[in-house]
C-alpha cells in the first residue's frame, strides 16, 4: 500500500468517496434488513376493543357506544385503516370510517327498532395495511379484525302497558267465546237426534261463533308479533251467552216434554187395541151409548197424536206436557185397560157357555189362549230422545309466550336454539414479533364473508384465558371463532392468564385445542363443533381426534394441510426459521405422521382442499405442500387450480384463504357447511 508523503496533501476526494460508499453500503444493508424483517415478521398489529360487549336497551331507544382501534405497525411504515359497523339482522351498515392514525375511537349510534324482545348482533370490522414506500417496502397485505356488540332489547314502558291490556282483554274474550261455544255445541248435540227438524237458530249461532274465533286468532297473531296497539283496536264480537243458555234450556225442556208425551203415547198404544176391540164389540152388541163414549176418546187421541208429532216443529207449540190434556181421558184409559176382562166376563155371563163358540171372530180371539192382543191401530211412533249427560269442556285458548328473537341476515330464530359452532385453526407461523394476531387473522376474510352471507356469526378470536363469551355461546346461530394453539392459558394467583408458546410439538397443540373445544361446547350447549383448518392446523385437528376421538366433531375441512409431510426447500426453510418440535413433526415420514396415519375418524366428515399449479419440490402443489401430500384416502378431496405470483413461488398456499382471489375455496367451504 502506498503511503502518503510528508509533504503530500490529504486526498479529500478519495476520503469522501469512501465515506459515501460506506454509507451507501450501510443504507443498502439497512434496507435489506428492513425488507427481510418485514417479510419474516408481522408488518402490522391491530387491536379492536372491546371484543364483545352487551347493552340492555328498550325498543325505540337510541344507544351510543364506541370501539377503540389501536394500530401498532413497523416504525418506518404508515398505516391505513377502514372500520365498518353493520347490523347482522339486516346487513345494514351503521357506520363507516377511514383513518391513518395509530388510534381511532369509532362511535356507533343506533336506534333500536324491534317490536319483539331479543338480541341484535352488531359487528364492527376493520381492515388495515401498511402503505408501501421506499422506507417501508410493504406488500400492503391487509390485516383484518372484528368485534361484536350485543344489544339485548326489551319492551318499552308503553309496550309493557299495552301488552298487559291485551292479555287481560284476550283472557276475557276467549273465556266468553268458550262459554258461548259450549252452549252452541250442546244445542247441536241435543237437536241432531230429534225425529223432526227443530229450528234453534243453530246456523246463525255457529256463524257468530266462527266470527268470534277468527277475531280471537287474529288477536293472537297480533300479540305474537308484538303489535299490541293493533290488537287493542280490534272490534270484538258481542256474544250474548245468556241468550244461548236460554235457547239451550228451552231445547232441553222441549225434549223432556217430548219424552213425557212419548211415554204417555206408549201407554195409549198398549190400550188402543183393547179400545178398538171394545168399540167393535159394543157396536155389534148395540150398546151405542158405550160406543159413543169410546168414539170421543179415539177422536181425542187422534188430536193429541198430531200435536205430539208436530210439537217440536214449532218450539212454542207445546209448553207443557200432554199429560195435562190427558186428564179427562184417564178414566176411559182405565176403563179400556179393564174393559177386556170386565166386558168379556159380562158377555160370557149373558151369552152363557156358547159365547166362545160364537161365530164372531173378535169373540173367538178373546177366548184364544195363544194370542192375547187383538189387532189394533198402527203405532203412532213415540220413541224417547236421550239427553246428553256429559258437559262440554270450555275451550279457552291462551296467548303463546312471546320468546326472545335473535335475528341474523333477515332470519329470526328463538334465542334458545343452538347449532354447531365453527372453529378456525391457523397454520404454522415463522414470526413471533407481534404475538399471534397476524397468524390468527389468516381466516378473518373467510370468517367475515361467511358472516355477511348469513352462514355463521362472526365471533372474532377465541381467547383461552377468558373462555367463550356467554353472549356468543347463547347465540341461536352457528358462530365462528379463530383459535390459536400458540396461546397457553394458566392461572396465576387465581387469575386466568395466557402466554404465547410457539416451540411445542403438535401433540401439545392438540391438547390446547381440546381445552378450547370443551369450553366452547360447554358454554354454547352444542354437542359438536366444526373445524376449518389451514396448513399445520389440520394436523393439530387430526391429532386432537386421535387423542380424544371424534365424537364431538361434526366436520373437519383442511386447506393445504401437509398430511403426508413437507419436503424440499419448504422442509429446509422450516428447519432453519421455524420452531424445531413442530417442524420435526411435519417432516415427511416423521414418527408423528406415521403414528397419525394409523388413525381414521369414525364419526366426523373429513374434507381436504388442495392447491395445484405451483411447482413444489418437483411435484404439483400450492408452493408449500404437494397435492398428493394433502389428500387422504378416507376424505373427500377437493382440487383448486391456481398459481404462485410471488418471487418465492409459495403464495398460493396462503392466498387460497382470500375469497377475493380464490372464490372457489370459499364456495366449497360454504357448500360443505350448509349440507
Amino acid at each position: 500500500m502506498r503511503r502518503r508523503g510528508k509533504d503530500e496533501p490529504f486526498d479529500w476526494k478519495r476520503f469522501i468517496v469512501v465515506i459515501i460508499a460506506i454509507v451507501v453500503i450501510l443504507l443498502l444493508g439497512f434496507y435489506a434488513a428492513i425488507h427481510i424483517d418485514i417479510l419474516t415478521n408481522d408488518q402490522i398489529h391491530i387491536d379492536l376493543e372491546p371484543r364483545i360487549e352487551t347493552y340492555a336497551v328498550q325498543n325505540d331507544e337510541r344507544i351510543v357506544f364506541k370501539k377503540s382501534l389501536e394500530v401498532d405497525n413497523f416504525w418506518l411504515c404508515d398505516s391505513f385503516c377502514n372500520i365498518t359497523t353493520y347490523d347482522t339482522a339486516t346487513n345494514k351498515v351503521l357506520s363507516f370510517e377511514e383513518s391513518e392514525a395509530a388510534h381511532l375511537e369509532h362511535v356507533i349510534n343506533v336506534k333500536m327498532q324491534s317490536p319483539k324482545p331479543g338480541k341484535r348482533y352488531i359487528i364492527t370490522e376493520t381492515s388495515c395495511y401498511n402503505k408501501p414506500t421506499f422506507l417501508c417496502p410493504s406488500n400492503a397485505e391487509v390485516l383484518h379484525d372484528s368485534a361484536m356488540t350485543v344489544l339485548e332489547h326489551r319492551y318499552s314502558d308503553t309496550q309493557e302497558t299495552m301488552k298487559s291490556e291485551v292479555e287481560t282483554k284476550f283472557a276475557e274474550f276467549s273465556y266468553r267465546i268458550a262459554e258461548y261455544e259450549s252452549q252452541v255445541y250442546r244445542i247441536a248435540n241435543l237437536t241432531k237426534d230429534l225425529p223432526v227438524r227443530y229450528n234453534a237458530n243453530l246456523t246463525l249461532l255457529i256463524k257468530e261463533l266462527d266470527q268470534a274465533r277468527y277475531t280471537e286468532s287474529l288477536m293472537m297473531e297480533l300479540y305474537d308479533e308484538a303489535a299490541f296497539q293493533e290488537a287493542l283496536n280490534l272490534k270484538l264480537q258481542v256474544l250474548n251467552v245468556t241468550y244461548v243458555q236460554e235457547r239451550r234450556n228451552r231445547v232441553e225442556e222441549l225434549i223432556r216434554i217430548y219424552n213425557i208425551n212419548a211415554e204417555l203415547f206408549n201407554v195409549l198404544n198398549q190400550s188402543l187395541n183393547d179400545v178398538d176391540q171394545l168399540f167393535s164389540f159394543l157396536q155389534k152388541s148395540q150398546d151405542y151409548s158405550g160406543a159413543y163414549e169410546l168414539y170421543k176418546s179415539v177422536r181425542l187421541l187422534s188430536s193429541l197424536q198430531v200435536l205430539h208429532r208436530d210439537g217440536l216443529k214449532n218450539a212454542y207449540a207445546v209448553s207443557v206436557p200432554l199429560s195435562d190434556t190427558f186428564t179427562e181421558l184417564l178414566p176411559l184409559l182405565n176403563a179400556s185397560r179393564i174393559a177386556r176382562n170386565v166386558t168379556i166376563s159380562r158377555y160370557i155371563e149373558l151369552a152363557g157357555p156358547d159365547f166362545c163358540s160364537s161365530n164372531i171372530t173378535s169373540i173367538q180371539k178373546y177366548c184364544s189362549t195363544e194370542e192375547d192382543i187383538l189387532p189394533g191401530v198402527p203405532d203412532i211412533g213415540s220413541q224417547n230422545i236421550s239427553l246428553p249427560t256429559e258437559e262440554i269442556h270450555l275451550n279457552v285458548r291462551g296467548l303463546k309466550l312471546i320468546r326472545d328473537e335473535c335475528c341474523f341476515e333477515d332470519k329470526c330464530n328463538s334465542c334458545e336454539s343452538a347449532r354447531y359452532p365453527i372453529i378456525f385453526i391457523h397454520g404454522h407461523s415463522f414470526t413471533d414479533r407481534s404475538g399471534v394476531s397476524a397468524i390468527q387473522g389468516t381466516f378473518s376474510m373467510i370468517q367475515q364473508r361467511l358472516s355477511h352471507d348469513g352462514i355463521v356469526l362472526d365471533g372474532n378470536t377465541y381467547e383461552p384465558e377468558l373462555g367463550l363469551d356467554e353472549q356468543l355461546g347463547a347465540a341461536p346461530f352457528p358462530f365462528s371463532v379463530r383459535h390459536s394453539y400458540y396461546l397457553f392459558s394458566y392461572y396465576d394467583l387465581g387469575l386466568a392468564s395466557a402466554t404465547i408458546r410457539k416451540n411445542d410439538n403438535i401433540e401439545n397443540y392438540a391438547i390446547r385445542l381440546h381445552e378450547s373445544i370443551r369450553d366452547i361446547r360447554a358454554k354454547s350447549g352444542a354437542d359438536k363443533v366444526t373445524i376449518i383448518a389451514h396448513s399445520m392446523g389440520g394436523l393439530v385437528a387430526r391429532k386432537y381426534m386421535n387423542i380424544f376421538d371424534d365424537t364431538h366433531i361434526d366436520k373437519v375441512i383442511m386447506i393445504g394441510t401437509p398430511n403426508g409431510g413437507i419436503i424440499g426447500r419448504i422442509s429446509d426453510y422450516c428447519n432453519n426459521f421455524g420452531a424445531d418440535p413442530e417442524c420435526e413433526d411435519m417432516q415427511k415420514d416423521s414418527i408423528f405422521l406415521k403414528k397419525l396415519s394409523t388413525y381414521i375418524p369414525v364419526n366426523a366428515q373429513i374434507y381436504t382442499i388442495y392447491g395445484t399449479g405451483c411447482p413444489t419440490a418437483g411435484f404439483d402443489g400450492d408452493g408449500v405442500t404437494t397435492a398428493d401430500n394433502v389428500k387422504l384416502t378416507y376424505a373427500t378431496n377437493i382440487q383448486i387450480n391456481g398459481s404462485c405470483t410471488d418471487s418465492l413461488g409459495i403464495n398460493l398456499h396462503s392466498k387460497m384463504l382470500d375469497p377475493s382471489i380464490y372464490p372457489d375455496v370459499y364456495e366449497e367451504i360454504k357448500k360443505i357447511l350448509i349440507q
